[in-house]
Protein backbone atom coordinates (compact mmCIF):
# COMPACT_ATOMS: atom_id res chain seq x y z
CA UNK A 1 0.00 0.00 0.00
CA UNK A 2 1.27 3.30 -0.76
CA UNK A 3 1.60 5.29 2.43
CA UNK A 4 1.43 8.97 1.42
CA UNK A 5 -0.60 8.24 -2.08
CA UNK A 6 -1.86 12.06 -2.72
CA UNK A 7 1.91 13.23 -2.77
CA UNK A 8 2.83 9.83 -5.00
CA UNK A 9 0.11 10.90 -7.39
CA UNK A 10 1.55 14.23 -8.08
CA UNK A 11 5.00 12.88 -8.49
CA UNK A 12 3.35 10.35 -10.83
CA UNK A 13 1.77 13.11 -13.10
CA UNK A 14 5.34 15.35 -13.27
CA UNK A 15 6.93 12.01 -14.63
CA UNK A 16 4.33 11.58 -16.87
CA UNK A 17 4.97 14.91 -17.85
CA UNK A 18 8.83 14.74 -18.24
CA UNK A 19 8.59 11.21 -19.94
CA UNK A 20 6.99 13.22 -22.79
CA UNK A 21 8.76 16.65 -22.78
CA UNK A 22 5.75 18.30 -21.04
CA UNK A 23 6.38 20.86 -18.36
CA UNK A 24 4.63 20.61 -15.11
CA UNK A 25 4.39 23.35 -13.03
CA UNK A 26 2.50 23.50 -9.33
CA UNK A 27 0.03 26.08 -8.60
CA UNK A 28 -0.84 27.93 -5.53
CA UNK A 29 -3.96 26.02 -3.96
CA UNK A 30 -4.97 29.45 -2.19
CA UNK A 31 -4.34 31.17 -5.87
CA UNK A 32 -6.76 29.02 -7.81
CA UNK A 33 -7.88 25.70 -5.97
CA UNK A 34 -6.21 23.07 -8.97
CA UNK A 35 -2.94 21.68 -8.69
CA UNK A 36 -0.69 22.04 -11.91
CA UNK A 37 -0.11 24.04 -15.39
CA UNK A 38 1.29 21.50 -18.15
CA UNK A 39 2.79 23.10 -21.29
CA UNK A 40 2.66 20.76 -23.55
CA UNK A 41 5.59 19.96 -26.00
CA UNK A 42 6.58 22.25 -28.45
CA UNK A 43 5.13 21.87 -31.99
CA UNK A 44 7.34 20.78 -34.83
CA UNK A 45 7.95 24.25 -36.94
CA UNK A 46 10.54 25.06 -39.46
CA UNK A 47 9.92 28.87 -40.51
CA UNK A 48 11.65 31.76 -38.81
CA UNK A 49 11.94 31.62 -34.54
CA UNK A 50 9.43 35.23 -34.32
CA UNK A 51 7.35 33.17 -35.63
CA UNK A 52 7.18 30.25 -33.77
CA UNK A 53 3.73 29.32 -32.17
CA UNK A 54 3.87 29.49 -28.46
CA UNK A 55 3.22 25.85 -26.46
CA UNK A 56 0.12 24.86 -25.72
CA UNK A 57 -0.98 24.71 -21.91
CA UNK A 58 -3.77 23.34 -19.55
CA UNK A 59 -4.62 22.77 -16.12
CA UNK A 60 -4.85 19.89 -14.30
CA UNK A 61 -6.35 18.83 -10.74
CA UNK A 62 -5.08 15.58 -9.39
CA UNK A 63 -6.89 13.07 -7.24
CA UNK A 64 -6.03 10.08 -5.65
CA UNK A 65 -8.08 7.35 -4.37
CA UNK A 66 -7.24 3.54 -2.53
CA UNK A 67 -10.27 2.59 -4.19
CA UNK A 68 -11.73 1.45 -7.55
CA UNK A 69 -14.79 3.90 -8.21
CA UNK A 70 -14.05 6.15 -11.37
CA UNK A 71 -15.59 9.05 -9.32
CA UNK A 72 -14.00 11.79 -7.27
CA UNK A 73 -15.70 15.14 -5.81
CA UNK A 74 -14.25 18.60 -6.19
CA UNK A 75 -15.11 21.96 -4.34
CA UNK A 76 -18.19 23.25 -6.73
CA UNK A 77 -15.89 26.78 -6.31
CA UNK A 78 -12.77 25.38 -7.80
CA UNK A 79 -15.27 23.61 -10.60
CA UNK A 80 -16.66 26.83 -11.62
CA UNK A 81 -13.38 28.22 -12.05
CA UNK A 82 -12.67 25.12 -14.67
CA UNK A 83 -15.83 26.08 -16.60
CA UNK A 84 -15.51 29.80 -16.78
CA UNK A 85 -11.76 29.43 -18.10
CA UNK A 86 -11.21 29.92 -22.00
CA UNK A 87 -8.27 27.55 -21.08
CA UNK A 88 -8.14 23.51 -21.50
CA UNK A 89 -8.96 21.92 -17.95
CA UNK A 90 -8.43 18.06 -17.07
CA UNK A 91 -9.21 16.19 -14.16
CA UNK A 92 -6.40 12.85 -13.64
CA UNK A 93 -7.55 10.41 -11.25
CA UNK A 94 -4.91 8.09 -9.62
CA UNK A 95 -5.91 4.70 -8.49
CA UNK A 96 -3.91 2.50 -6.06
CA UNK A 97 -3.41 -0.47 -8.04
CA UNK A 98 -2.77 -2.69 -4.71
CA UNK A 99 0.86 -3.35 -6.57
CA UNK A 100 3.12 -0.57 -5.54
CA UNK A 101 1.43 1.49 -8.33
CA UNK A 102 -1.56 4.11 -9.93
CA UNK A 103 -4.08 3.38 -12.61
CA UNK A 104 -3.96 6.87 -14.10
CA UNK A 105 -7.57 7.95 -15.83
CA UNK A 106 -8.63 11.59 -16.87
CA UNK A 107 -11.37 13.58 -18.27
CA UNK A 108 -11.73 16.95 -19.96
CA UNK A 109 -13.94 19.62 -18.46
CA UNK A 110 -15.98 19.73 -21.67
CA UNK A 111 -19.94 20.56 -22.68
CA UNK A 112 -21.23 18.37 -20.28
CA UNK A 113 -19.28 18.64 -17.14
CA UNK A 114 -19.60 22.75 -17.82
CA UNK A 115 -23.31 21.92 -17.79
CA UNK A 116 -23.25 20.31 -14.92
CA UNK A 117 -21.43 22.85 -12.78
CA UNK A 118 -22.67 25.80 -14.09
CA UNK A 119 -26.63 24.53 -13.20
CA UNK A 120 -25.31 23.21 -9.75
CA UNK A 121 -23.42 26.85 -9.30
CA UNK A 122 -26.92 28.59 -10.06
CA UNK A 123 -28.96 26.24 -7.70
CA UNK A 124 -26.48 27.09 -4.78
CA UNK A 125 -26.69 30.75 -5.58
CA UNK A 126 -30.54 30.38 -5.52
CA UNK A 127 -30.10 28.80 -2.20
CA UNK A 128 -27.70 31.52 -0.47
CA UNK A 129 -24.79 28.19 0.12
CA UNK A 130 -21.54 29.05 -0.36
CA UNK A 131 -19.66 27.58 -3.41
CA UNK A 132 -16.56 26.21 -1.81
CA UNK A 133 -18.43 24.38 0.87
CA UNK A 134 -20.20 22.69 -2.28
CA UNK A 135 -19.08 19.70 -4.16
CA UNK A 136 -19.27 18.35 -7.45
CA UNK A 137 -18.94 15.00 -8.58
CA UNK A 138 -16.73 13.89 -12.03
CA UNK A 139 -17.00 10.68 -13.37
CA UNK A 140 -14.44 9.57 -15.31
CA UNK A 141 -13.95 7.68 -18.62
CA UNK A 142 -12.71 4.12 -17.94
CA UNK A 143 -9.63 4.18 -20.06
CA UNK A 144 -6.28 4.03 -18.48
CA UNK A 145 -3.97 6.40 -19.37
CA UNK A 146 -0.78 5.47 -18.07
CA UNK A 147 1.21 5.43 -21.14
CA UNK A 148 -0.18 8.19 -23.23
CA UNK A 149 -1.83 10.97 -20.54
CA UNK A 150 -0.10 13.76 -22.51
CA UNK A 151 -0.36 12.83 -25.71
CA UNK A 152 -3.94 12.05 -25.27
CA UNK A 153 -4.51 15.50 -23.84
CA UNK A 154 -2.93 16.81 -26.74
CA UNK A 155 -5.43 14.99 -28.92
CA UNK A 156 -8.34 15.79 -26.99
CA UNK A 157 -7.59 19.79 -27.45
CA UNK A 158 -6.49 19.74 -30.79
CA UNK A 159 -9.96 17.95 -31.71
CA UNK A 160 -11.80 20.76 -30.57
CA UNK A 161 -10.05 22.52 -33.09
CA UNK A 162 -7.86 26.30 -33.53
CA UNK A 163 -10.88 28.30 -31.93
CA UNK A 164 -10.56 26.03 -28.59
CA UNK A 165 -10.56 29.22 -27.00
CA UNK A 166 -13.74 30.75 -28.19
CA UNK A 167 -15.65 27.64 -28.53
CA UNK A 168 -15.13 26.92 -25.10
CA UNK A 169 -16.34 30.71 -24.12
CA UNK A 170 -19.49 30.36 -25.98
CA UNK A 171 -20.08 26.93 -24.17
CA UNK A 172 -19.84 28.95 -21.22
CA UNK A 173 -22.33 31.59 -22.73
CA UNK A 174 -24.52 29.68 -23.84
CA UNK A 175 -25.54 26.21 -21.87
CA UNK A 176 -28.90 26.51 -20.25
CA UNK A 177 -30.07 29.30 -21.86
CA UNK A 178 -32.00 26.84 -24.69
CA UNK A 179 -35.01 28.06 -23.41
CA UNK A 180 -34.48 31.45 -23.34
CA UNK A 181 -32.48 34.13 -21.12
CA UNK A 182 -35.35 34.94 -18.45
CA UNK A 183 -38.87 35.18 -18.16
CA UNK A 184 -40.97 38.40 -17.90
CA UNK A 185 -44.72 40.03 -16.67
CA UNK A 186 -46.13 42.51 -17.82
CA UNK A 187 -49.70 44.08 -17.46
CA UNK A 188 -50.86 46.72 -20.09
CA UNK A 189 -53.90 48.75 -20.44
CA UNK A 190 -55.93 49.56 -23.18
CA UNK A 191 -58.88 51.15 -24.07
CA UNK A 192 -60.70 48.70 -26.15
CA UNK A 193 -60.51 45.23 -27.34
CA UNK A 194 -59.97 46.80 -30.42
CA UNK A 195 -56.92 48.39 -29.34
CA UNK A 196 -55.25 44.90 -28.13
CA UNK A 197 -56.45 43.14 -31.43
CA UNK A 198 -54.81 45.81 -33.93
CA UNK A 199 -51.58 45.92 -32.07
CA UNK A 200 -51.47 41.73 -32.20
CA UNK A 201 -51.86 42.38 -35.52
CA UNK A 202 -48.67 44.74 -35.85
CA UNK A 203 -51.26 48.01 -36.48
CA UNK A 204 -51.47 49.91 -32.94
CA UNK A 205 -49.06 52.97 -31.66
CA UNK A 206 -48.21 50.61 -28.70
CA UNK A 207 -49.93 49.77 -25.86
CA UNK A 208 -49.11 51.83 -22.16
CA UNK A 209 -47.39 49.78 -19.63
CA UNK A 210 -47.98 49.85 -16.01
CA UNK A 211 -46.20 47.15 -15.19
CA UNK A 212 -43.03 45.48 -16.32
CA UNK A 213 -40.80 42.62 -14.29
CA UNK A 214 -38.00 40.68 -15.93
CA UNK A 215 -36.18 37.57 -14.05
CA UNK A 216 -33.29 36.28 -15.56
CA UNK A 217 -33.32 32.29 -15.75
CA UNK A 218 -30.87 29.73 -16.60
CA UNK A 219 -31.56 25.64 -16.77
CA UNK A 220 -35.10 26.62 -15.79
CA UNK A 221 -33.91 28.13 -12.80
CA UNK A 222 -35.05 31.72 -12.37
CA UNK A 223 -33.20 34.56 -10.06
CA UNK A 224 -34.87 34.80 -6.62
CA UNK A 225 -35.21 38.61 -7.60
CA UNK A 226 -36.46 40.49 -10.56
CA UNK A 227 -33.64 42.02 -12.66
CA UNK A 228 -35.33 45.07 -13.52
CA UNK A 229 -38.55 46.43 -13.14
CA UNK A 230 -40.80 49.12 -14.95
CA UNK A 231 -44.06 50.69 -13.69
CA UNK A 232 -44.60 52.92 -16.92
CA UNK A 233 -43.62 52.73 -20.78
CA UNK A 234 -45.19 52.01 -23.71
CA UNK A 235 -44.75 47.92 -25.69
CA UNK A 236 -44.91 47.37 -29.05
CA UNK A 237 -46.11 44.32 -30.25
CA UNK A 238 -44.42 43.07 -33.90
CA UNK A 239 -45.61 39.88 -35.28
CA UNK A 240 -43.94 37.70 -37.37
CA UNK A 241 -46.71 36.35 -38.84
CA UNK A 242 -47.32 33.04 -41.35
CA UNK A 243 -46.11 32.88 -44.55
CA UNK A 244 -47.51 30.92 -47.62
CA UNK A 245 -50.93 33.39 -48.39
CA UNK A 246 -52.03 34.39 -51.41
CA UNK A 247 -54.50 37.40 -51.84
CA UNK A 248 -56.02 37.15 -55.10
CA UNK A 249 -57.91 39.86 -56.83
CA UNK A 250 -60.26 39.86 -59.97
CA UNK A 251 -62.53 42.87 -61.31
CA UNK A 252 -65.98 43.06 -62.80
CA UNK A 253 -64.33 42.78 -66.12
CA UNK A 254 -63.30 39.06 -65.02
CA UNK A 255 -59.92 40.20 -66.61
CA UNK A 256 -56.45 37.87 -65.53
CA UNK A 257 -56.23 38.09 -61.41
CA UNK A 258 -53.84 39.81 -59.81
CA UNK A 259 -52.04 37.89 -57.43
CA UNK A 260 -49.99 38.69 -54.33
CA UNK A 261 -48.17 36.90 -51.99
CA UNK A 262 -48.89 38.06 -48.80
CA UNK A 263 -48.30 36.96 -44.66
CA UNK A 264 -50.97 36.34 -42.34
CA UNK A 265 -51.48 37.57 -38.76
CA UNK A 266 -54.19 36.30 -36.11
CA UNK A 267 -54.90 37.99 -33.16
CA UNK A 268 -54.43 35.77 -29.65
CA UNK A 269 -57.75 34.16 -28.91
CA UNK A 270 -58.40 30.78 -28.63
CA UNK A 271 -61.81 30.06 -30.43
CA UNK A 272 -61.37 30.79 -34.34
CA UNK A 273 -64.95 32.05 -34.57
CA UNK A 274 -63.46 35.08 -32.17
CA UNK A 275 -60.10 35.84 -33.98
CA UNK A 276 -59.41 38.80 -36.00
CA UNK A 277 -56.81 37.83 -39.10
CA UNK A 278 -54.88 40.55 -41.69
CA UNK A 279 -53.47 39.66 -44.48
CA UNK A 280 -50.32 42.10 -45.95
CA UNK A 281 -49.24 42.13 -49.13
CA UNK A 282 -46.70 44.51 -50.68
CA UNK A 283 -48.67 47.22 -51.00
CA UNK A 284 -51.97 45.82 -50.07
CA UNK A 285 -53.66 45.13 -46.31
CA UNK A 286 -56.87 43.07 -45.56
CA UNK A 287 -58.45 42.59 -42.28
CA UNK A 288 -60.93 40.17 -41.72
CA UNK A 289 -63.13 38.30 -39.02
CA UNK A 290 -65.57 35.94 -39.82
CA UNK A 291 -67.85 37.97 -37.50
CA UNK A 292 -68.19 40.45 -40.59
CA UNK A 293 -66.12 43.06 -40.07
CA UNK A 294 -63.59 43.82 -42.83
CA UNK A 295 -61.67 46.65 -44.42
CA UNK A 296 -58.98 47.18 -47.19
CA UNK A 297 -56.10 49.65 -47.98
CA UNK A 298 -54.40 50.17 -50.94
CA UNK A 299 -51.06 52.34 -50.94
CA UNK A 300 -48.33 52.84 -52.85
CA UNK A 301 -46.57 56.21 -52.17
CA UNK A 302 -45.94 58.50 -55.77
CA UNK A 303 -42.41 58.92 -55.42
CA UNK A 304 -40.88 55.55 -54.54
CA UNK A 305 -38.91 53.86 -56.67
CA UNK A 306 -40.79 50.22 -57.97
CA UNK A 307 -39.95 47.87 -60.72
CA UNK A 308 -42.52 48.08 -63.57
CA UNK A 309 -44.54 45.08 -62.39
CA UNK A 310 -45.33 46.43 -59.28
CA UNK A 311 -46.64 49.45 -60.20
CA UNK A 312 -48.94 47.69 -63.43
CA UNK A 313 -50.17 45.43 -60.34
CA UNK A 314 -50.76 48.36 -58.31
CA UNK A 315 -53.02 50.32 -61.19
CA UNK A 316 -54.81 47.14 -62.35
CA UNK A 317 -56.12 46.65 -58.95
CA UNK A 318 -56.62 50.32 -58.30
CA UNK A 319 -58.23 49.85 -61.72
CA UNK A 320 -60.31 47.15 -60.69
CA UNK A 321 -61.91 49.13 -57.61
CA UNK A 322 -62.61 51.58 -59.37
CA UNK A 323 -64.66 49.46 -61.88
CA UNK A 324 -67.11 48.79 -58.78
CA UNK A 325 -66.95 45.79 -56.09
CA UNK A 326 -63.68 43.04 -56.55
CA UNK A 327 -64.02 39.09 -56.17
CA UNK A 328 -61.05 38.90 -53.34
CA UNK A 329 -60.07 35.10 -52.44
CA UNK A 330 -57.18 34.37 -49.53
CA UNK A 331 -54.91 31.18 -50.12
CA UNK A 332 -53.33 29.40 -47.42
CA UNK A 333 -50.87 26.56 -48.76
CA UNK A 334 -52.60 26.06 -51.67
CA UNK A 335 -56.11 25.77 -50.10
CA UNK A 336 -58.56 28.30 -50.19
CA UNK A 337 -59.10 29.86 -46.64
CA UNK A 338 -61.89 33.22 -47.44
CA UNK A 339 -63.38 34.62 -50.80
CA UNK A 340 -66.10 37.84 -50.91
CA UNK A 341 -66.19 41.02 -52.49
CA UNK A 342 -64.59 43.86 -51.73
CA UNK A 343 -65.54 47.63 -52.45
CA UNK A 344 -64.14 51.33 -51.86
CA UNK A 345 -65.84 53.89 -50.11
CA UNK A 346 -64.14 56.71 -51.57
CA UNK A 347 -64.76 58.23 -54.49
CA UNK A 348 -63.60 57.28 -57.62
CA UNK A 349 -59.78 58.69 -58.34
CA UNK A 350 -59.09 61.26 -61.52
CA UNK A 351 -56.17 59.17 -62.00
CA UNK A 352 -56.44 56.63 -64.90
CA UNK A 353 -55.26 53.62 -63.49
CA UNK A 354 -56.42 51.88 -66.27
CA UNK A 355 -54.26 53.89 -69.20
CA UNK A 356 -51.23 53.74 -66.48
CA UNK A 357 -51.51 49.38 -66.10
CA UNK A 358 -51.74 49.53 -69.85
CA UNK A 359 -48.62 51.57 -70.40
CA UNK A 360 -46.64 49.35 -67.93
CA UNK A 361 -47.36 46.30 -69.79
CA UNK A 362 -46.23 47.98 -72.76
CA UNK A 363 -42.82 49.02 -70.91
CA UNK A 364 -42.23 46.10 -70.03
CA UNK A 365 -43.07 44.06 -73.26
CA UNK A 366 -40.13 46.77 -74.70
CA UNK A 367 -37.46 45.59 -71.30
CA UNK A 368 -37.95 41.98 -71.68
CA UNK A 369 -37.62 40.20 -68.44
CA UNK A 370 -34.02 40.45 -67.72
CA UNK A 371 -33.52 43.89 -68.28
CA UNK A 372 -37.20 44.46 -66.08
CA UNK A 373 -35.75 42.93 -63.41
CA UNK A 374 -33.03 46.16 -62.65
CA UNK A 375 -35.16 48.86 -63.56
CA UNK A 376 -36.83 50.97 -60.89
CA UNK A 377 -39.06 53.67 -61.92
CA UNK A 378 -41.97 55.80 -59.36
CA UNK A 379 -45.84 56.89 -60.28
CA UNK A 380 -44.81 60.59 -60.77
CA UNK A 381 -41.76 59.52 -63.08
CA UNK A 382 -44.71 58.01 -65.39
CA UNK A 383 -47.11 60.85 -64.88
CA UNK A 384 -44.04 63.91 -65.42
CA UNK A 385 -43.05 61.66 -68.28
CA UNK A 386 -43.73 63.66 -71.73
CA UNK A 387 -45.54 62.39 -74.56
CA UNK A 388 -45.97 59.13 -72.99
CA UNK A 389 -49.48 58.79 -73.36
CA UNK A 390 -49.21 59.21 -77.18
CA UNK A 391 -46.47 56.28 -76.47
CA UNK A 392 -48.92 54.00 -75.34
CA UNK A 393 -51.54 54.95 -77.64
CA UNK A 394 -49.45 54.69 -81.22
CA UNK A 395 -47.56 51.78 -80.06
CA UNK A 396 -50.48 49.54 -78.79
CA UNK A 397 -52.81 50.35 -81.27
CA UNK A 398 -54.29 47.81 -83.63
CA UNK A 399 -54.46 49.65 -86.78
CA UNK A 400 -52.61 52.72 -88.23
CA UNK A 401 -54.30 54.97 -90.92
CA UNK A 402 -52.34 57.98 -92.64
CA UNK A 403 -53.84 60.44 -95.09
CA UNK A 404 -51.65 62.83 -96.87
CA UNK A 405 -51.55 64.53 -100.30
CA UNK A 406 -50.85 62.43 -102.92
CA UNK A 407 -47.34 62.61 -104.67
CA UNK A 408 -46.98 61.60 -107.94
CA UNK A 409 -42.93 60.70 -107.41
CA UNK A 410 -44.22 58.23 -104.25
CA UNK A 411 -44.36 54.41 -104.88
CA UNK A 412 -47.97 53.05 -106.45
CA UNK A 413 -48.04 50.61 -103.52
CA UNK A 414 -46.18 50.73 -99.96
CA UNK A 415 -45.40 47.65 -98.60
CA UNK A 416 -44.80 48.61 -95.00
CA UNK A 417 -45.03 52.11 -92.37
CA UNK A 418 -41.40 51.82 -90.54
CA UNK A 419 -41.06 54.18 -87.59
CA UNK A 420 -39.23 54.53 -84.11
CA UNK A 421 -40.66 56.05 -81.01
CA UNK A 422 -38.85 56.81 -78.02
CA UNK A 423 -39.88 58.10 -74.80
CA UNK A 424 -37.73 58.86 -71.46
CA UNK A 425 -39.41 57.78 -67.50
CA UNK A 426 -37.10 58.31 -64.87
CA UNK A 427 -33.79 58.46 -66.23
CA UNK A 428 -34.68 55.74 -68.58
CA UNK A 429 -34.99 55.84 -72.22
CA UNK A 430 -37.57 53.19 -73.93
CA UNK A 431 -37.44 53.20 -77.48
CA UNK A 432 -39.06 50.91 -80.38
CA UNK A 433 -38.16 50.29 -83.86
CA UNK A 434 -41.99 49.20 -85.55
CA UNK A 435 -42.75 47.81 -88.55
CA UNK A 436 -46.13 47.80 -89.81
CA UNK A 437 -48.16 46.27 -92.89
CA UNK A 438 -50.11 48.15 -95.29
CA UNK A 439 -53.54 46.65 -95.76
CA UNK A 440 -54.88 49.45 -97.46
CA UNK A 441 -54.14 52.10 -99.93
CA UNK A 442 -55.76 54.15 -101.67
CA UNK A 443 -56.12 57.28 -103.41
CA UNK A 444 -59.04 59.95 -102.90
CA UNK A 445 -59.16 62.60 -105.66
CA UNK A 446 -55.60 64.39 -104.06
CA UNK A 447 -55.65 62.94 -101.22
CA UNK A 448 -53.97 59.35 -100.28
CA UNK A 449 -54.60 57.00 -97.19
CA UNK A 450 -52.77 54.22 -96.38
CA UNK A 451 -54.04 51.79 -93.28
CA UNK A 452 -51.16 49.62 -91.48
CA UNK A 453 -52.05 47.00 -89.12
CA UNK A 454 -50.58 43.99 -87.50
CA UNK A 455 -47.64 46.02 -85.53
CA UNK A 456 -44.37 44.39 -84.17
CA UNK A 457 -41.32 45.47 -83.05
CA UNK A 458 -37.97 45.14 -84.97
CA UNK A 459 -36.02 46.08 -82.02
CA UNK A 460 -36.40 47.49 -78.19
CA UNK A 461 -34.19 49.38 -76.37
CA UNK A 462 -34.47 50.97 -72.54
CA UNK A 463 -30.83 52.70 -71.67
CA UNK A 464 -30.72 54.40 -68.12
CA UNK A 465 -29.03 57.89 -68.77
CA UNK A 466 -28.23 57.33 -72.28
CA UNK A 467 -25.86 59.11 -73.96
CA UNK A 468 -25.64 60.88 -77.51
CA UNK A 469 -23.94 58.23 -78.91
CA UNK A 470 -26.92 55.47 -77.73
CA UNK A 471 -29.42 57.65 -79.18
CA UNK A 472 -27.72 57.51 -82.57
CA UNK A 473 -27.76 54.21 -81.93
CA UNK A 474 -31.21 53.69 -82.14
CA UNK A 475 -31.54 56.26 -85.47
CA UNK A 476 -28.78 54.08 -87.37
CA UNK A 477 -30.60 51.19 -86.29
CA UNK A 478 -33.52 52.44 -88.23
CA UNK A 479 -31.48 53.78 -91.15
CA UNK A 480 -30.25 50.17 -91.76
CA UNK A 481 -33.30 48.18 -91.19
CA UNK A 482 -34.71 50.68 -93.79
CA UNK A 483 -32.36 50.22 -96.27
CA UNK A 484 -32.60 46.59 -96.26
CA UNK A 485 -36.54 47.01 -97.07
CA UNK A 486 -36.03 49.16 -99.41
CA UNK A 487 -33.99 46.36 -101.78
CA UNK A 488 -37.14 44.34 -102.78
CA UNK A 489 -40.12 46.38 -101.18
CA UNK A 490 -41.81 49.89 -100.88
CA UNK A 491 -41.72 50.65 -97.38
CA UNK A 492 -42.89 54.33 -95.92
CA UNK A 493 -40.25 55.62 -93.64
CA UNK A 494 -41.40 57.41 -91.05
CA UNK A 495 -38.72 58.18 -88.82
CA UNK A 496 -38.81 59.26 -85.49
CA UNK A 497 -42.86 58.97 -84.76
CA UNK A 498 -42.98 61.89 -82.38
CA UNK A 499 -41.29 64.48 -84.41
CA UNK A 500 -43.74 63.20 -87.50
CA UNK A 501 -46.86 63.63 -85.30
CA UNK A 502 -45.67 66.97 -83.91
CA UNK A 503 -44.67 68.10 -87.77
CA UNK A 504 -48.30 67.56 -89.15
CA UNK A 505 -49.93 69.11 -86.12
CA UNK A 506 -47.76 72.27 -86.78
CA UNK A 507 -48.86 71.85 -90.61
CA UNK A 508 -52.24 72.06 -89.60
CA UNK A 509 -52.23 74.90 -87.49
CA UNK A 510 -50.55 76.86 -89.95
CA UNK A 511 -53.65 76.05 -92.88
CA UNK A 512 -55.93 77.32 -90.34
CA UNK A 513 -56.96 81.03 -91.49
CA UNK A 514 -55.71 83.64 -88.97
CA UNK A 515 -57.83 84.80 -86.26
CA UNK A 516 -59.32 88.22 -86.79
Amino acid sequence: MIKRLPRFAEVTLQRLCAAQDALCQEVGEDESGWDYLIEFPEPGFTGPADMRPPRKSAYVQVKSARRGSLTCRIKLSNALRSAQSHQPWFVVLMIEDGAGDVAVYAEHVWEGHIRRVLEAARRAHNAGKPLHKQMVTFRLDGTRRNGDLIKWMQDTIAAVGDDYEQRKKELFKTVGFESGYGNARLTIEASSVEEISRNFLGLGRGLPLTQFDFTPSRFGISSGEPLMSLTEGIVHIEPVGQTGAEIRLRGSDRSEPIILAARAYATPESAPEDKTYRFSADFFEMIWSPKGDSSCTATLPLEEKRSLSDIEAFARMRAAFDAGSVDAQVWLHGKRAIAGSLTVNNPKASWDWQKLAQTLKLLRSIAGLEQEKHLRVSIKDLSAAPGLKTFQEVLSAPNFRLEFKANADAPTALTSLLYHFTVEVGGYLFSALVELEVAEDVTLGERRRVTARSPRFIESYVLANPTDGERRLIVEDYDRHLASREADASPMPLGDLREFIESIARERAAALPEER
